[in-house]
């Protein structure tokens, strides 16, 4: 992967692979992926992370987050969107995933406007 110092690589979850983030890693490069089903483990993890709600196991507890969110709405097409993103940095030497530098969580949260028509008189 020449020339990808500094470069940014996008992708879905189709490219979170260990393979990939190793090679984009190793040449300089940074990666942004999208975690599902494929990489099992790794999306629990990263569920109980933002999970408030989680159960930890007994005698264990859990340090302070450090999370950062940040929210933006839109309202056009019929609809209100908001959009929230929450970053965390603390995982990274404790997830085995290769050149970890921050995870995130984007929630969605979408509102139908209902239309009302006025009858003509």
């Amino acid at each position: 992967m020449g020339g990808s110092r500094n470069k940014v690589v996008i992708g879905d979850a189709l490219h979170t692979q260990r393979r990939i983030s190793i090679q984009i890693g190793t040449a300089g490069g940074h990666y942004l992926w999208t975690v599902k089903a494929n990489q099992p483990q790794l999306r629990q993890d990263l569920q109980d992370w933002f999970d408030p709600e989680v159960k930890l196991l007994p005698g264990m507890g859990c340090p302070p987050k450090d999370f950062r969110s940040a929210t933006h709405a839109n309202k056009g097409h019929g609809r209100i969107e908001v959009r929230t993103l929450t970053t965390s940095s603390q995982l990274n030497d404790f997830l085995d995933w290769p050149f970890l530098h921050q995870v995130f969580r984007l929630e969605r949260s979408i509102t139908h406007l209902r239309l009302e028509r006025h009858a003509a008189k």
